[in-house]
C-alpha cells in the first residue's frame, strides 16, 4: 500500500514537470502593442498611443501630444500642432487646416504634399485628385507626385488602370504613349487599350495582339481562328472528316 502511494505521488510529481517544459516549449505571443487588442476582426492600425505616447508600427513618434493626436489614415496623424507621415513630422504643413486625400496626397491652405513630402509650385487652392495616383492644379498635372510632362491641365482625364489623356496625348502612368490618337482611345480593361489604329497593353504597344486586335486568334481574319477555312475546325478543311 505504501509503495503504491509513492508510486502515484511521483507520476503525479513527473506529470507537473512534463506539463511545465510543454508550457515552456510553447512560443507565446508577444505582448499587445499599446492601445490594441488582440482578437478576431481586430487588425492593428499604423498609429496607437496610451496617455503618455504615441507610436507608429512599433516606433515613438516624437513630439506628438497623444491627447489630441488623430490617425488620418494613409500613414498621416496629426496633433493639435505638427503633422507627421508615417511617424516623422511634417515641418511645413499646417495642423488647423491638414486634411488628407487619396493617392497619398495631402494638402492644407498653402501647401500640397505626396506621402509626406511638400510638391513645388503647386496650388492648394486650385489641386484636385483625380484617382489613379494622378492629380492636377490649374497649371499642371502630376502622377504619383511627379509632374507629367506636356500635359494640359485643362483637359486632363484619366481614363483607368493607369491610363489618361488630354485634347493632344494620350498617358500611361504618366508616361505619353507616342503615337496615340486621343480622340480614338479607350481602355478595354485588364491593361488593355486601343486608338483606331494600335493596341497596348499595360502601356506597351502590342503590335495587335491584344482583345479584337488584328493579330488576335478571336478576329475572323486571323489564321487560328475556327471561322476560317484553313483551320482544322472548319466544315470545309479537306482534312476534316465527313
Amino acid at each position: 500500500m505504501k509503495n503504491a502511494v509513492l508510486l502515484g505521488a511521483l507520476l503525479l510529481i513527473g506529470a507537473e514537470i512534463w506539463m511545465e517544459e510543454c508550457r515552456a516549449a510553447v512560443p507565446m505571443p508577444p505582448p499587445p502593442a499599446p492601445g490594441y487588442e488582440y482578437g478576431p476582426g481586430r487588425p492593428p492600425g499604423d498609429y496607437v498611443k496610451d496617455a503618455w505616447t504615441v507610436w507608429f508600427r512599433g516606433r515613438k513618434v516624437r513630439e506628438a501630444s497623444p491627447q489630441s493626436f488623430v490617425d488620418l489614415g494613409s500613414g498621416y496623424g496629426k496633433d493639435n500642432w505638427t503633422v507627421f507621415f508615417e511617424g516623422r513630422k511634417i515641418k511645413e504643413a499646417s495642423a488647423q487646416s491638414f486634411a488628407v486625400l487619396p493617392g497619398g496626397y495631402a494638402r492644407d491652405n498653402w501647401s500640397v504634399f505626396w506621402k509626406g513630402v511638400p510638391l513645388a509650385d503647386v496650388s492648394a487652392a486650385s489641386f484636385v485628385e483625380l484617382g489613379d495616383g494622378y492629380a492636377r492644379d490649374n497649371w499642371k498635372v502630376l502622377w504619383a507626385g511627379q509632374p507629367v510632362a506636356e500635359a494640359a491641365a485643362g483637359s486632363f482625364t484619366p481614363l483607368g488602370e493607369g491610363y489618361a489623356r488630354d485634347n493632344w496625348k494620350v498617358f500611361w502612368c504618366g508616361r505619353e504613349l507616342p503615337g496615340a490618337d486621343p480622340h480614338s482611345f479607350e481602355v478595354l480593361g485588364r491593361g488593355y487599350a486601343r486608338d483606331n489604329w494600335k493596341i497596348w497593353y499595360c502601356g506597351r504597344e502590342t503590335n495587335g495582339l491584344g482583345p479584337g486586335g488584328p493579330g488576335h486568334p478571336g478576329r475572323p481574319n486571323h489564321p487560328s481562328h475556327p471561322g476560317r477555312p484553313n483551320h482544322p475546325d472548319h466544315p470545309d478543311h479537306p482534312g476534316r472528316p465527313r
